[in-house]
């Protein structure tokens, strides 16, 4: 008795699983409590993720139990393996936390999907915005779930920022675009590297984009009889990064040979530029 902390436990029978609130009803059976239950239960699920089949860019784990890292790339691969290795044992009979819980895992894959689109229409963000009501349903019935059950220490505070940023989400995707393009998760390592990355992407992105828009106004003119400038359309790029040099003397290929005729490094200049 001492052992499940007597009158003060949530579980205070020494055979069963039996809540304190329900002592009173015998027509209820409860399992019973066994080690070797507990130990084989997590000897399958470990199994079972050991198991799990492979895939590019999928890390692969050999337990879910007393695992320690702060990659969030890490995590969200677990969560995936985690949700179908424990469908078989953390039933509803068996665990009604547990299958509350692969519940929530469920829709939260569902909108880390439907987030991580690289194009979204009006039909994807409608489907983002039934999935968190899914998922706050799902989010709501766990709480309560953990707040009867017998097993202690079942994390019953959701009140963090990443909970309620979802809720923001389909405007942010309407303001910026696709999410991936602005919500990056790292490994932790090299982090500049990675940003940077992302960094080149969105100025290439805009760069491409100030281009096709030249192009546009170039055939606009054209269509309207007008005589095209001379000279190239000047492309606004108002990043800090910017195609070229500065220079107040622009200068021809031909003219750099001639000046630079005695230097054996600008000897077929023009060839070793084009």
């Amino acid at each position: 008795m001492s052992l499940i902390r007597g009158r003060g436990g949530k579980c205070p029978c020494p055979v069963c699983l039996v809540p304190l609130t329900e002592l009173h009803d015998l027509s209820k059976t409860y399992p019973l409590r066994s080690v070797e239950e507990s130990e084989r239960s997590a000897s399958h699920l470990r199994a079972q993720i050991t198991n799990f089949p492979r895939w590019r860019n999928l890390n692969h784990f050999k337990s879910v139990i007393n695992i320690s890292f702060t990659d969030g790339n890490k995590f969200q691969d677990l969560s995936k393996q985690t949700l179908y290795a424990g469908l078989n044992i953390l039933t509803p009979r068996a665990s009604p936390e547990g299958y509350q819980l692969l519940r929530v895992i469920s829709s939260y894959l569902q909108l880390d999907s439907w987030i991580g689109l690289d194009v979204h229409t009006e039909s994807t963000l409608a489907e983002i915005e039934a999935e968190l009501l899914v998922f706050d349903t799902e989010l709501k019935a766990y709480v309560t779930c953990a707040e009867t059950s017998a097993i202690e220490d079942l994390k019953l505070d959701w009140d963090f920022p990443k909970t309620h940023l979802w809720k923001h989400i389909v405007r942010d995707i309407r303001r910026k675009g696709a999410a991936h393009t602005y919500h990056r998760r790292t490994n932790g390592k090299d982090v500049a590297t990675q940003i940077l990355r992302v960094d080149h992407h969105q100025f290439a992105s805009k760069l491409l984009r100030e281009r096709i828009s030249a192009l546009d106004e170039h055939h606009r003119i054209q269509m309207l009889g007008d005589n095209p400038p001379d000279e190239d359309i000047p492309i606004v790029f108002n990043g800090h990064v910017k195609l070229g040099s500065p220079t107040q003397h622009p200068s021809l290929i031909i003219d750099i040979e001639k000046r630079n005729a005695s230097d054996r490094a600008f000897q077929a200049f023009r060839r070793k530029t084009f």
